[in-house]
């Protein structure tokens, strides 16, 4: 389970990014593609929170592999719901997508959307 300050941050991190949308003219009530980001050293975790991730209604990207520019690899994979962009709602999206990488060892990179006018 995230901690007290953990579940603080990423809602204050969605807020930053929630306000960025507005500043770009983003219509919270239209239908959003929310892309939630995760990175893992390996493929199998991710593989495990797809499975899961499908359980509980979102779609999924493919995993694929990143190459840092120091030559290290790693595994990223997005769970995409189809949503409106009020907080209250991306909110506790996050919160769950950040017990989920608790659960399968990952880390949840944030989310993110296009704005939609």
């Amino acid at each position: 389970m995230p901690s007290r300050q953990e579940i603080i941050d990423q809602l204050g991190t969605d807020a930053q990014i929630k306000q960025a949308l507005i500043e770009r003219g983003d219509d919270e009530s239209k239908p959003h593609t929310i892309e939630h980001h995760f990175l893992a050293e390996q493929p199998v975790p991710l593989s495990e929170l797809e499975r899961v991730g499908r359980m509980l209604g979102f779609n999924t990207s493919e995993i694929w592999e990143e190459t840092t520019d120091e030559g290290g690899r790693y595994f990223t994979m997005n769970l995409l719901s189809n949503t409106t962009a009020h907080l209250e709602g991306l909110g506790r999206e996050s919160l769950l997508m950040t017990a989920l990488a608790e659960a399968f060892g990952v880390s949840y990179d944030g989310w993110g959307t296009h704005v939609e006018k």
